[in-house]
């Protein structure tokens, strides 16, 4: 069963050959277009610690959605590679974590080459099911970096086989995922004219063509169905 998406921003000081440009924003909202189907209880019957855990039972996390429809764990992001530009790495690691029976957060977004931070909490294992990147499987908690553009890269784990998380790998700093009511907020674009692509491992993906101009906010929503 494929989960769903949470809002963590890749902000890294954008710094085009010469000098910089005034920025603008692109923001929006990801809304779900029509009630999702209901989530499995997940039987853990042979995971006593877990039973211990979740009481009241652990349920899938396919579609998790806010007020007035608003999706999370979306990932949002600018396609492409933007090969007239340069942009730093980001100083902070990101992170992927394997805690209580699940990889936290399931949707996220990375720079390629940026550091990725693996915590195995749960002491089980990460496996990366790259395509155009390097496919890994650790049962430790290494660091890792992605050298290839790819969206998404899933995670699994062979001792949970409900749990999965969902990192793409861009090769630029503008990758959000939304808020818990599906809002989003790209900023420090430079002008220019862009395709806003959206990824939720359960819906379909969806594209926005936008015009970004400098001290100035453009607006892309998107209404997505469940698969």
């Amino acid at each position: 069963m494929k989960l769903a998406l949470v809002v963590s921003a890749l902000l890294a000081t954008c710094a085009s050959v010469g000098s910089a440009q005034p920025a603008g924003t692109i923001e929006g909202r990801v809304t779900l277009a029509s009630p999702p189907p209901p989530e499995v209880r997940i039987d853990l019957g042979s995971y006593p610690e877990l039973g211990a855990l979740y009481p009241h039972g652990l349920m899938t996390r396919r579609y998790e959605v806010g007020e007035e429809g608003g999706l999370r764990n979306a990932l949002v992001y600018l396609r492409g590679d933007l090969p007239d530009r340069k942009f730093e790495l980001p100083e902070t690691a990101a992170g992927l974590e394997h805690i209580k029976g699940l990889f936290q957060p399931c949707v996220s977004g990375v720079q390629v080459r940026q550091a990725l931070n693996l915590r195995n909490t749960d002491r089980c294992c990460f496996h990366a099911l790259a395509k155009t990147n390097q496919e890994f499987y650790f049962a430790f908690t290494p660091t890792v970096r992605f050298t290839n553009a790819e969206v998404p890269i899933m995670f699994v784990c062979s001792l949970h086989p409900w749990n999965y998380a969902y990192v793409g790998v861009v090769s630029h700093p503008f990758s959000v995922t939304r808020d818990k009511n599906g809002f989003f907020k790209i900023s420090g674009v430079p002008p220019g004219r862009y395709t806003v692509e959206m990824f939720h491992p359960r819906t379909e993906r969806q594209m926005k063509e936008v015009l970004v101009e400098k001290e100035k906010t453009v607006k892309a929503d998107f209404s997505v169905r469940p698969k």
